[in-house]
């Protein structure tokens, strides 16, 4: 776990200060080879449950059998893009953010998702209390497609010039 932020000390932002962070995300956590800035082509699956918060925008390119930029697989999970963008490039990305059936108490937060090529957060189903907060979708094929959700909550969330919801 990474330690606890204080103002002026945060690696990602200012603010997020007094939060405990579980993993910054940047470029490299996407690709196949940490080492070198290789386009982001592997999807990241968020295994363990805490707060996961973008210290850049990342532009995901997918490839085979990764076609989704972060797969949320536990429950118990943050999504803090921190202001930043997540982007697919409509040609190879499928879907943004996915969150697997039986994950629950997922919050995605404080960013904007683009151009993936079918859309920008989906789940599989059977899912608990997911959270989408201050964020943009924009550019999708869908915005957002869920299905068996027991708690959605939406607060300061946009979707447009997406071809569907």
């Amino acid at each position: 776990m990474v330690p606890l932020c204080r103002e002026n000390a945060c690696p990602c932002s200012n603010g997020l200060s007094d939060i405990a962070i579980t993993k910054i995300l940047r470029k490299k956590d996407f690709t196949v080879d940490r080492r070198t800035s290789s386009p982001a082509v592997r999807t990241y699956n968020v295994t363990v449950p805490g707060t996961y918060v973008f210290a850049e925008s990342i532009l995901y390119h997918g490839s085979p059998g990764n076609d989704t930029a972060l797969r949320v697989m536990v429950s118990d999970v943050v999504i803090d893009l921190n202001n930043y963008t997540l982007s697919g490039n409509k040609d190879g990305a499928l879907l943004g953010i996915t969150i697997a059936s039986g994950a629950s108490n997922v919050m995605i937060k404080n960013g904007k998702i683009v151009q993936f090529r079918t859309s920008g957060i989906s789940n599989d189903g059977n899912n608990d209390t997911i959270v989408f907060k201050n964020m943009s979708l924009l550019r999708n094929k869908a915005g957002v497609v869920l299905n068996r959700i027991n708690d959605l909550q939406i607060s300061h969330t946009y979707s447009f010039k997406n071809e569907n919801i």
